[in-house]
């Protein structure tokens, strides 16, 4: 199988979707780029809902509310203090007065009952969803190095092509102005010209024998 760059532009413009896909996985074989794998599929999500609400003073938390509203009242009228680190090569903490307020923060977790029951699915999605982010991020890994070389075969295809629709649009003018110069083909070359600066590089057929200078 030939090079991409070898190809015409004729060639390149002969080519389907699969068959560039082909020089494309040429062109990365070439560079040593992985192939494309294919797209990992998503592991469904297990639906686990905690069931159970707990009330968080602090690091300290209770099974309803107005026990934890007792302990804000009970710690507030307290004094209170707080380990801070120093700054400097040791790793000492020194006791400073603690001045923060305190607030009831509610929390869903999951009971004993309902993680027992949950667990296992909820796991097993873990480990899916763990295995699919590493096979999602070889797939964009692959996909992003096959990208720069696509970009490159593409762009060229892309451009090719343009410069072909281009053409026609200048022979479908170029026969209009034939029309107009009662078939004079020299004189519709220099219409031609004359309205597409760009005629003459991108047909040079028609000018090659009916000079417009």
């Amino acid at each position: 199988m030939r090079n991409f760059d070898d190809l015409s532009d004729a060639e390149i413009l002969a080519l389907n979707d699969s068959q560039v896909s082909q020089y494309i996985d040429l062109a990365c074989a070439e560079a040593g780029v992985p192939l494309l794998p294919p797209r990992p599929n998503e592991p469904d999500a297990v639906p686990v809902t905690p069931d159970m609400t707990i009330y968080g003073v602090g690091d300290i938390y209770f099974y309803n509310q107005a026990d934890a509203l007792s302990a804000v009242a009970l710690l507030g009228s307290l004094r209170r203090c707080s380990l801070q680190y120093v700054s400097g090569p040791r790793y000492e903490r020194v006791v400073r007065p603690e001045t923060s307020d305190l607030s009831v923060q509610p929390a869903k977790h999951f009971s004993p009952e309902n993680w027992d029951r949950v667990k296992n699915d909820a796991n097993r999605y873990a480990e899916q969803k763990k295995t699919y982010d590493a096979d999602l991020g070889e797939y964009n890994k692959a996909g992003a190095a096959r990208s720069k070389i696509a970009e490159s075969i593409c762009g060229r295809r892309e451009q090719v092509c343009a410069d072909e629709r281009r053409r026609e649009m200048l022979r479908a003018s170029f026969e209009r102005y034939l029309a107009l110069a009662d078939g004079n083909r020299e004189i519709a070359a220099r219409f031609l010209k004359a309205a597409h600066g760009d005629a003459d590089t991108m047909l040079p057929e028609l000018f090659t024998a009916n000079s417009t200078t």
